[in-house]
């Protein structure tokens, strides 16, 4: 799982962002992403105590309560305001009130609402805290993924997007996703999500020619990882 920051920095507050695919145990790639916030610190001056915190889960499924309540207990514990979860295997079936999470609003996009299947899926909760909007223009695109706008102001909007990719993607989604990023990118974003290139060295960036379309267009939007 991996995250992206592309876009200039905002004026007043910074985002942290956090991966776990077990809330409650130690996160060992923690570090390196923080490193990639703080630069964008060290160009604003932000404090500490302004940083919006964001987790970024790979549930397998957050249908049961028990994991609902175990991901509310961190959250709380660790004063997270934006949860991104992929793979929350989340059907029509099930209502918006059975998948909240209390003080925070939900937002998501189903794996039925992109084809046929009840795995997969994508959920984005933004804290009651925090001004937001949904990105119609971004969600309309039939892809595992949800966008929101954070309004702190007119200066300092952020589009923050959740995605999930399918080992079983067909070529269509993934046009789809590359159009969504790029949108994303012409602004202030972040980019969370579970991309499944297993072939991407991260640290040089290097990869097989399979995923080189999807490097060209971090670097492209000038994303950091």
């Amino acid at each position: 799982m991996k995250s992206a920051l592309g876009g200039s920095p905002g004026p007043s507050w910074a985002l942290e962002v956090g991966s776990t695919k077990t809330p409650l145990t130690q996160n060992k790639s923690n570090t390196e992403i923080k490193k990639v916030v703080h630069k964008h610190e060290t160009i604003n001056d932000v404090s500490k105590d302004s940083k919006l915190k964001v987790l970024v889960l790979n549930a397998r499924s957050i249908i049961k309560i028990e994991k609902r309540l175990e991901v509310e207990t961190y959250v709380k514990l660790h004063g997270y305001k934006i949860i991104a979860v992929t793979e929350s295997w989340a059907t029509p079936e099930i209502s918006d009130c059975e998948l909240g999470l209390e003080g925070f609003v939900l937002f998501r996009k189903d794996r039925s609402d992109v084809r046929d299947g009840k795995s997969s899926g994508v959920l984005l909760y933004v804290s009651n805290e925090v001004r937001c909007v949904q990105v119609d223009k971004l969600n309309a695109f039939k892809f595992e993924s949800i966008w929101v706008k954070l309004q702190e102001d007119l200066q300092a909007n952020v589009i923050v997007g959740v995605c999930y990719k399918s080992p079983s993607v067909s070529e269509q989604e993934l046009k789809n996703l590359f159009s969504a990023i790029k949108q994303a990118g012409s602004g202030r974003c972040l980019v969370v999500g579970d991309f499944n290139y297993p072939s991407i060295n991260w640290d040089n960036w290097e990869c097989n020619k399979e995923h080189e379309e999807f490097v060209d267009l971090i670097q492209d939007n000038f994303f950091l990882f």
